[in-house]
């Protein structure tokens, strides 16, 4: 054990800090801006948030000075309008089909946990939030969502349902809004009438197991964030890793370097599992012990990780947010290596870094 933990620790060293040069990489002159890959002409709020947040992982933003952060900070704050939505002018083309304010809420979803990574607070309330807190507000939209075909189905609905919990929480973290809080609770009430009681997920009517798992991962955080307690909890762990491919990851293809978000989905689930359920803690750690042995393929030598092997050009949902699948991304470094960091602390015991549970995304240990 000493062995493989020695092993996992220089590991995790020598990826932190090529990751960090490679954050820098992509800084736009003598600012705090940023482009999202190499490949980005031009930077754009969300990357900027991004490398904030994967900075602070990385605990290298400690070493910025009080002014620096307050620069950075400022920059950030810039973009938040009158209704709290955090709008970038140009990261506004969007590449897939989803209503605007979906793409607005994502953005200020991650620009939020930017801020307080930073160790900001929102200058503004988010008043675009306001109508769903509100029980029965929260109850005809979901009802409304759970009546469409979604494009992308449940992994696509599943982020619009934590933006609106991310904000709401925002909103009761920082401007201490009980409407908030209670509203929160009230969207896990119903969320719990429309899980599948087979799987633990959630589906949208053309949604296979896999774009349910995705999707799902997104609900699971805002239970644990709350202190609530996750139905079927043990059938989801069986069907998430009943997933894993014979090449140790968790995409839809086999051998092409896996998924960074499908890879991350699954064990942050599992991760979850692994501390909830004592009884799954042996497949857990086989499973994320053969994650750790596939997911270096998608190490590239500028320090940063890759989406996959796949030689194709992607889009982070707008024409700006630009990356190529298997040259590397601010966020797919993000999500590789909290992939890589929870599989290292189930197989060795090692904690590689301490996580920030405002971030929904860095709830590991199933509560925040």
């Amino acid at each position: 054990m000493n062995l493989r933990k020695n092993k996992y620790t220089d590991l995790w060293q020598k990826c932190s800090h090529e990751a960090i040069k490679y954050v820098y990489s992509l800084k736009v002159n003598d600012s705090w801006q940023f482009k999202i890959s190499n490949i980005a002409d031009e930077p754009v709020a969300i990357a900027s948030a991004t490398a904030a947040l994967l900075l602070r992982f990385l605990n290298s933003l400690d070493l910025l000075s009080s002014e620096d952060k307050n620069e950075w900070l400022k920059y950030l704050n810039s973009f938040q309008n009158e209704d709290g939505l955090f709008v970038d002018e140009k990261d506004l083309c969007q590449t897939q089909e989803q209503p605007l304010w979906a793409l607005l809420a994502h953005r200020t979803r991650h620009i939020c946990w930017a801020i307080e990574a930073l160790g900001g607070h929102l200058s503004k309330p988010i008043n675009y939030v306001t109508p769903y807190a509100n029980s029965e507000f929260i109850k005809r939209w979901l009802d409304e969502l759970w009546n469409e075909t979604w494009p992308g189905g449940i992994w696509a609905a599943g982020n619009w349902i934590m933006d609106i919990a991310i904000m709401l929480d925002m909103e009761y973290r920082h401007f201490n809004n009980q409407k908030a809080f209670e509203a929160i609770h009230g969207l896990i009430d119903e969320l719990n009438k429309k899980q599948d009681i087979e799987t633990g997920y959630w589906f949208d009517k053309n949604d296979d197991l896999r774009c349910a798992m995705a999707g799902s991962m997104h609900l699971y955080p805002i239970y644990w964030a709350y202190n609530r307690n996750v139905n079927f909890l043990d059938k989801i762990i069986d069907k998430t890793l009943a997933l894993q491919q014979s090449d140790g990851l968790f995409d839809y293809n086999v051998g092409s370097g896996g998924s960074q978000c499908l890879d991350y989905d699954a064990i942050f689930i599992l991760s979850n599992g692994y501390y909830l359920l004592p009884a799954k803690r042996k497949k857990i750690e086989s499973c994320c012990q053969k994650v750790l042995n596939s997911i270096m393929v998608n190490h590239n030598s500028d320090g940063s990780f890759s989406d996959s092997r796949q030689n194709i050009i992607r889009h982070w949902a707008t024409k700006a947010a630009i990356y190529n699948a298997n040259g590397g991304s601010l966020w797919d470094t993000y999500a590789r290596l909290m992939t890589i960091a929870m599989c290292i602390k189930i197989v060795t015991g090692y904690k590689p870094v301490h996580t920030n549970t405002k971030n929904l995304f860095e709830i590991w240990y199933g509560c925040r």
